[in-house]
């Protein structure tokens, strides 16, 4: 059953990291770094090429990827030549760090696999209308631009701007593996999940602190500990765009502080190189959701604060201090101008406060936000990280414990801060949305965790005679890591259960699911037997009848539950039920080619209601005639207007 899922999932990884591998190589990165870099590199390209395909008029494929990448190879490799670096350290096989990538792999995959459910389980919530159907609109356009793909909501042509890196992404895995759309999702989500970011989590640990292997390895462990990320955002939302996004902060991060000079890693790449894989991986990350670039900006302040400091410090003369702080007061502006332009409508900023700051702090803080479990693991790796960085003072621990404190303040602030206006100034950039904010806390509790262990280790290394630590410290290490993630993952250590347990809800199609039952998906299914291609589907789409699009390639009125409405569009959910041959509703439904209607009944995801009285009780109406039918669900066919 699960076989289905692999060559979806080998798609996905090749994408991730061949393509961006490539662009990474020419840009001088090597080892370790090259491979991690890869899927935020891989995200750039795509998102270029997704808006630039249609300028030139090729349709969305593998082919104007293999373009791009060309271009962004030949153009890193240029840059490289303007000034060579100093050649790479040569990379050796580390057991440690291929162990920490294998054992997050492997338990980041079960977390994904187990909340899931199946291989072609689809999330019953809210958003993930949208994203299945912007995808299938991907597969029937040939556009992935984000310039364009906001369309399926504003029911138009012309600009309308959505991040589509991600559904560009499955978009092209579907084509490559001939998986279904649904399939198609959770394969990239266990790659982005299971690869993507425990790799990119230990690439910003080994920028900060080396290639330590109690850091590497603790960092592993700690990527798949907390599942307020990535796990929270599978289950709420359901935001798959800013998972991915997320999924490539640490990078941007690494690459940040590779550019200013104080990363551990060591390249063959020039600072021109350097700067270009920066640049590009914040493109990648923005168009994939503007939320992650935004937790970039906040995230890199202690690096941007720093290298303030110290540049101030080094400053011989007034008028190079005055050039720091020209340059500072650039850097505010200019964030202060993201932060505002990035926010979304006020309407959609709107979420409540749920705690006081003495709770929110806490939570924060040993990492129970959302789901009221300690992760016990990690809360004591980050208090450990906390108490070090203290004593010892060093910068890499300084910058690490302000990317924590930095999460940890804007999670109070969105859960508890009661002054609305000032909140919004901080938080209204991810929709003033607590989940989204208690997301970023392990971006920032890795690497400050992983430092606490590595110095854990060395006062517990210290203890042990010279010459039984060549045996002992390995054999103590793997042991300590087996132990450490295995009281990761249970129950009542971890809020790992927990996590999985809610998310199996919200794919869980038994019963009376949120969206979709499995009478009403087996109906979607075999929809073409009775549907011809190009006959628009209506229906109620806040009770799934929307994803007829998706899983049927059947075209639907409303494609997404938030899709604009007009009068008209209005009067056919009013009225066709009751149409008659010659009357105005009869003229419109032949206007948009409305043939079928879907009736899934009265549940509504959200547990609403919204009124579709022209789509309700067709098995009274003289204008329909019953199709097929799986349980409750039933498809009807318009023929009162023919007559």
């Amino acid at each position: 059953m699960w076989a289905e899922l692999i060559p979806g999932a080998v798609v996905a990884a090749l994408l991730l990291f061949v393509v961006g591998g490539v662009v990474g190589w020419a840009g001088g990165l090597r080892g370790f770094a090259l491979l991690a870099t890869a899927p935020a590199l891989t995200v750039a390209v795509i998102a270029v090429a997704s808006v630039v395909a249609p300028w030139v008029g090729l349709a969305w494929s593998i082919i104007p990827v293999l373009i791009a990448l060309v271009v962004a190879a030949a153009v890193s490799r240029a840059l490289g030549r303007r000034r060579p670096a100093r050649p790479a350290a040569r990379s050796r096989f580390s057991p440690w760090l291929a162990g920490a990538v294998i054992a997050a792999a492997v338990a980041a995959t079960t977390q994904v696999v187990l909340s899931i459910g199946a291989p072609d389980a689809i999330s019953q919530t809210f958003d993930n209308v949208f994203h299945l159907n912007a995808v299938r609109w991907i597969l029937d356009t040939g556009s992935a631009s984000s310039l364009t793909l906001g369309q399926i909501t504003a029911q138009s042509e012309g600009l309308a701007f959505y991040p589509g890196a991600w559904h560009a992404l499955v978009a092209l895995v579907v084509q490559l593996s001939g998986a279904t759309i649904p399939v198609a999702v959770n394969a990239t989500v266990i790659v982005v999940c299971a690869l993507a970011w425990p790799m990119a989590a230990i690439m910003l640990t080994r920028a900060l602190f080396g290639r330590t292997p109690a850091a590497t390895v603790g960092a592993g462990l700690l990527s798949v500990a907390m599942p307020v990320f990535p796990i929270l955002l599978l289950d709420y939302g359901v935001l798959y765009p800013y998972q991915l996004s997320l999924a490539l902060v640490p990078v941007a991060l690494a690459l940040t502080l590779h550019v200013v000079g104080w990363s551990r890693l060591r390249d063959a790449a020039s600072a021109w190189q350097r700067g270009l894989l920066l640049i590009a991986t914040l493109g990648g990350v923005a168009l994939a959701h503007p939320g992650g670039f935004v937790a970039w900006l906040a995230l890199s302040t202690p690096i941007a604060a720093t290298l303030g400091w110290s540049s101030v410090r080094r400053a011989r003369s007034r008028r190079a201090r005055v050039r720091v702080f020209v340059a500072a007061a650039v850097y505010l502006v200019v964030g202060a101008a993201l932060l505002r332009i990035l926010r979304p409508p006020a309407d959609a900023r709107g979420w409540a406060i749920q705690s006081s700051m003495g709770e929110a702090f806490i939570q924060g803080l040993v990492g129970s936000a959302w789901y009221g479990v300690v992760p016990v693991v990690a809360a004591l790796a980050v208090l450990a990280g906390l108490f070090f960085t203290v004593r010892n003072r060093s910068r890499p621990a300084i910058l690490a414990a302000g990317m924590f404190l930095v999460a940890l303040l804007l999670f109070i602030i969105v859960a508890s801060l009661p002054i609305i206006p000032l909140r919004d100034i901080f938080t209204g950039s991810w929709y003033n949305n607590i989940p989204r904010l208690a997301a970023l806390l392990p971006l920032g509790a890795v690497p400050l965790g992983a430092y606490g262990i590595a110095c854990s280790a060395r006062a517990v290394s210290r203890r042990i005679p010279v010459p039984r630590r060549r045996v002992a410290l390995p054999v103590l290490g793997a042991v300590a890591a087996l132990v450490g993630l295995a009281a990761s993952q249970a129950a009542p250590l971890s809020p790992v259960p927990a996590a999985i347990a809610t998310a199996q809800r919200n794919f869980d199609d038994s019963g009376t699911p949120a969206l979709l039952s499995q009478d009403e998906r087996t109906l979607l299914e075999r929809l073409d037997e009775h549907v011809p291609p190009g006959a628009v589907v209506a229906g109620n789409p806040w009770t799934g009848t929307s994803l007829a699009y998706a899983l049927a390639d059947r075209p639907v009125l409303t494609p997404h539950l938030l899709s604009y409405e007009d009068e008209r569009l209005r009067q056919l959910g009013a009225t066709l039920g009751a149409s008659t041959a010659g009357d105005d509703t009869c003229e419109l439904a032949r206007e948009f080619g409305v043939r079928f209607v879907l009736e899934f009944g009265p549940e509504e995801v959200h547990g609403g209601y919204h009124s579709y009285a022209g789509y309700e009780d067709l098995s009274e109406s003289a204008s329909m005639e019953l199709r097929d039918q799986v349980g409750d669900a039933r498809l009807y066919e318009l023929v009162g207007c023919d007559r």
